[in-house]
């Protein structure tokens, strides 16, 4: 979350299984090639609610994808029966968070489940980019 004007992006993965890791394994990579951001690796039980001024970036791997991309959203809501208690999770907070808080700007990129971590921080890179 913003604090004096960093931008906090967090990485959520879990390091034990491999088709999950690349967001934790990208964090050494992300915070040298975005010194002005805040990298945090994350559970999303560990979470506050954002207050008005702060945005929400968030970097999780998700199934289905074929390509890192922006994941709105709306297309959590349409999701939200989920398999995994870690979707359900994440996605419960990210919608609690959307309704308690209108203005809040979630900005989530998904990677895809087993991707390459360099092919990863290629795709990211600009997607970052554009938010900072």
């Amino acid at each position: 979350m913003n604090y004096h004007g960093t931008k906090t992006v967090y990485l959520f993965g879990n390091p034990d299984l491999p088709y999950d890791a690349v967001p934790v394994e990208l964090f050494g990579p992300l915070a040298r090639k975005f010194p002005d951001m805040n990298f945090r690796v994350v559970d999303p039980n560990e979470l506050d609610l954002p207050t008005e001024d702060e945005d929400l970036i968030i970097i999780d791997t998700v199934e289905g994808l074929a390509a890192p991309r922006f994941i709105s959203i709306d297309e959590i809501a349409q999701l939200k029966a989920r398999v995994t208690a870690h979707d359900f999770d994440l996605g419960s907070f990210l919608l609690l968070a959307q309704k308690m808080n209108k203005n809040i700007a979630i900005q989530i990129i998904g990677i895809p489940m087993s991707y390459d971590a360099g092919r990863a921080l290629d795709e990211i890179k600009p997607l970052l980019s554009s938010l900072a």
